[in-house]
């Protein structure tokens, strides 16, 4: 068994859900899809489900779950708890709603947070520094 495959088996026998926050990337759509194909983990994908649905190509992505933060329905404790976080350094209530409806790293950072997903994997489009902050910020 190549390095790869342990990786892949470990995985596997102990299934854990990740956010992919750049869905407007075909690469990302491409990973998730197989992902889900190979049974490696769940998958959340941020962004507006009629835009991913029409990028997505061939790639079938039923079964895997994709969160709008516009429409998300935890939205507002997701804003009360940002808000509650960075308030010190002059966080607004309006800034964080601005800030986790546009910025989906934000808001997979997020998820996270509220342990609806174990992690977030980000950089295929973002620089090191954009994916970073949203990470130490929350």
């Amino acid at each position: 068994m190549g390095f790869i495959d342990g990786i892949k088996a470990r995985a596997k026998s102990d299934i854990k859900t990740i956010v992919l926050p750049e869905s407007y990337d075909m690469r990302v759509i491409e990973a998730a899809a197989k992902i889900k194909e190979e049974g490696i983990a769940k998958v959340i994908l941020v962004g507006d489900p009629e835009d991913i649905a029409k990028n997505c190509g061939n790639y079938d992505l039923s079964g895997i779950e994709i969160i709008d933060p516009e429409t998300y329905p935890g939205l507002d404790d997701f804003i009360v708890h940002f808000y509650e976080l960075r308030k010190r350094k002059g966080m607004t209530l309006n800034d964080a709603r601005r800030i986790l409806t546009s910025n989906y790293l934000f808001f997979g950072c997020m998820l996270v947070k509220m342990k609806l997903a174990d992690g977030m994997v980000g950089g295929a489009t973002t620089p090191t520094a954009n994916l970073l902050r949203p990470s130490l910020q929350i």
